[in-house]
């Protein structure tokens, strides 16, 4: 199944009065990162979003976790999560004012709270997560519904949770984008820009392409993130075709990751700057969409 890239909700179908179903299926999430959910259907509601892609968190006695999410006043939410190999359960609902904990889950560790947010007619949805271990690793998913019968919810594009040892720290990527082979441009008519995100951590990121002065999006393929075992860091590859025609337009490369200090963790780079060549091979594994590290 193909997501709207502009749409990153989605709608489980699932009898949550019982146990969840066993039908799985793998989806695109935030892009390069891929979670085992229950069977979805597309959804052009977009009124749920889960306000960090990741976090990533030191464990230890006394350290706490807060996980994010905002949606329309008035719903009814319910949280879930998903830890490596599991199946994805619900842990807390939430129902105005009134928080329901799921049967087995540690009440002195977790907390949920509803904060509204000013000048909007959303509010924040927070689960707090106390006393981190290495066992609260996994994705943890905000869903609206608008009560416990409800067959569908919305869920959200969830927030990856990454308990790690003191050695190892969030890394920003370093990004450019490599400039096209002319001898491609002018044999084939067409461009491609490679946008290179390098030695970043976690692996959790969004690449977005669009033209300079446009909000649409632009279709583009993703590589494989890797993993550099001796550097501890991820890598990969997106990149775009356009026409020859195109060669003198701006062309974005926007990325999102939790390294970036803004305020919408929003960073990045410009065919305005180009980086080093890249060479006939890109275009060739481009068409074949086996793009090379």
């Amino acid at each position: 199944m193909q997501l709207d890239p502009r749409n990153r909700s989605l709608v489980t179908t699932l009898d949550i009065n019982t146990s969840l179903r066993k039908e799985c299926k793998l989806v695109w999430v935030l892009k390069l990162q891929i979670h085992c959910l229950p069977k979805v259907v597309e959804d052009g509601n977009n009124d749920i979003e889960q306000i960090h892609p990741s976090q990533t968190k030191t464990g230890g006695k006394f350290l706490k976790v807060r996980i994010e999410c905002s949606a329309k006043e008035g719903s009814n939410v319910f949280w879930y999560s998903q830890k490596p190999n599991e199946a994805l359960k619900r842990i807390i609902s939430v129902f105005g004012e009134k928080t329901v904990f799921d049967e087995g889950l540690f009440l002195e560790r977790f907390s949920a709270h509803v904060v509204q947010m000013k000048g909007k007619n959303n509010v924040k949805y927070q689960l707090d997560i106390h006393n981190i271990t290495h066992e609260d690793a996994g994705n943890y998913f905000c869903a609206k519904g608008a009560s416990l019968r409800i067959p569908h919810q919305v869920f959200s594009s969830g927030t990856k949770l990454i308990v790690t040892n003191e050695s190892q720290s969030v890394k920003p990527p370093t990004a450019f984008i490599l400039k096209p082979s002319k001898e491609d441009v002018d044999r084939t008519g067409e461009v491609i820009y490679v946008c290179s995100l390098q030695n970043f951590f976690p692996d959790v990121i969004t690449v977005i392409w669009n033209e300079e002065g446009s909000e649409q999006e632009l279709e583009a393929e993703h590589g494989d993130i890797i993993f550099d075992a001796t550097t501890q860091t991820y890598s990969v590859n997106s990149w775009i075709v356009v026409k020859k025609s195109s060669l003198k337009k701006n062309f974005i490369c926007n990325y999102k990751h939790e390294g970036i200090n803004s305020s919408q963790s929003w960073a990045k780079a410009s065919t305005n700057n180009l980086g080093e060549h890249s060479s006939s091979s890109w275009y060739k594994a481009a068409k074949h969409k086996t793009f090379p590290q």
